[in-house]
């Protein structure tokens, strides 16, 4: 973490670490880890963006962060890491717009559809008369039906072209 940040050529950098390890030997590394990389993508509200956190303020962190780990003990360390992330939207601790834009948006179903092979993708199922819904649920199932047979023969065309 503290490679992000610029450091004075004063800066005594074994007593620095010494100062961050006495902070935080009492928590869960796990959490360190956490905390140490939403400092270092700037995620923590009221960092500075300009010079590494104090042992203090990285404990203080590290103490939040620990306390939901606890908290979270039979949950994967994923699910925890996740859950963590939400939190510091919930409590607006993330300082940047999380959001994805509406171009990105667009870039991924452009993809879904690339990867399954299909231009409408899934019929609304909402409206018409039930005949038209089964009608349109089987053109869908038959049109998926006919992607994976197109990517199947595909897939054995390529491994007869290497064989």
């Amino acid at each position: 973490m503290l490679n992000c940040f610029p450091q004075s050529h004063k800066t005594n950098f074994d007593a620095m670490m010494h100062g961050y390890r006495m902070a935080c030997d009492a928590y869960q590394p796990g959490a360190v880890i956490e905390t140490a990389r939403q400092f270092m993508k700037g995620r923590i509200e009221g960092q500075s963006r300009d010079f590494a956190p104090t042992p203090a303020a990285f404990a203080d962190e590290v103490c939040r962060v620990n306390e939901l780990y606890n908290g979270l003990e039979r949950k994967s360390v994923e699910e925890q890491r996740t859950r963590y992330l939400k939190s510091l939207v919930k409590t607006n601790r993330i300082s940047h717009q999380t959001e994805k834009s509406s171009e990105s948006k667009a870039r991924v179903a452009a993809m879904v559809e690339k990867v399954h092979g299909m231009g409408s993708g899934v019929p609304n199922l909402k409206t018409g008369s039930i005949e038209e819904r089964k009608a349109k649920a089987e053109k869908y199932n038959q049109e998926r039906a006919d992607a994976k047979d197109r990517w199947a023969r595909k897939l054995v065309e390529r491994q007869q072209g290497r064989g």
